[in-house]
């Protein structure tokens, strides 16, 4: 029996010590990959805020887990003894800001290692919306940071024919588009018939079709565009034509490549 007894003390202590490790070094987080990014965000954030656990031992991997197991969080943020999750979309891009929310340390399942956004030298768009809260300037879809209002996305001024031009700076290949439209209470879609090039004409519209939506995406939806092979290029262009006027909006781009 005491022998027993001392075996199973010593593989307590064993794995208690190997949890320690993991969650110390933050490399090893359950069933998701899952990537640290700057934690300070804008004061909008609390609008997808999930849920808030209290942590009797704060530590990632229990934060983690609990993302895990709340539906739709993409982001999960330890202060002191408190774990929040939240539906953000944020990506290691994010440079952060010293505002209201800001936490011990932040990791995201949304960035994807393989996105090729941040290769952009140049960003364009056929026009650019301003409200009272500033410009909706087209880099706001590659910033890495969306959570729900609109001033966090790109959107263009009212009209039926948009584009938003990107140059990667190099040619790259590119395997599939990731486009987030805004989720916030604006019924009209605002994201419609869009089609997509990729090609290294300085000529956008003389560039292969990589894809298109043929009518709009619904509220909040991913769009995801995928060619029917891969596409080599420098320059990707989105291009919109509605029947009726509106503006034209992304909140989050991720080109996938290599």
């Amino acid at each position: 029996m005491t022998m027993v007894g001392q075996r199973t003390t010593v593989c307590v202590v064993v794995c208690w010590f190997l949890y320690l490790v993991c969650v110390d070094t933050e490399k090893v987080v359950p069933y998701v990959y899952t990537y640290k990014v700057t934690p300070s965000f804008r004061d909008t954030l609390y609008r997808c805020r999930l849920n808030v656990l209290p942590l009797w031992v704060p530590n990632v991997f229990s934060c983690a887990t609990h993302c895990q197991r709340v539906g739709g969080c993409t982001l999960f943020c330890l202060k002191g003894q408190v774990c929040t999750v939240y539906s953000a979309q944020i990506t290691t891009f994010w440079p952060g800001l010293s505002d209201i929310h800001q936490f011990d340390k932040c990791f995201s399942t949304w960035h994807d290692p393989h996105d090729l956004s941040h290769f952009v030298t140049d960003i364009a768009a056929s026009s650019v919306f301003t409200s009272i809260d500033g410009l909706r300037s087209p880099s706001l879809a590659i910033d890495g940071y969306y959570c729900y209002v609109s001033s966090q996305c790109f959107t263009s001024k009212i009209g039926t024919s948009h584009w938003l031009r990107l140059d990667l700076g190099a040619p790259r290949s590119v395997t599939s588009i990731k486009v987030q439209t805004r989720r916030d209470e604006y019924i009209t879609p605002t994201f419609s018939n869009v089609e997509v090039r990729v090609g290294n004409a300085s000529d956008h519209t003389k560039n292969p079709v990589f894809d298109r939506l043929l009518g709009f995406a619904h509220r909040g939806q991913l769009v995801i565009f995928q060619g029917t092979s891969v596409a080599t290029g420098q320059f990707i262009q989105f291009a919109s034509r509605t029947i009726y006027p509106d503006v034209f909006t992304i909140c989050s781009l991720q080109i996938i490549g290599y």
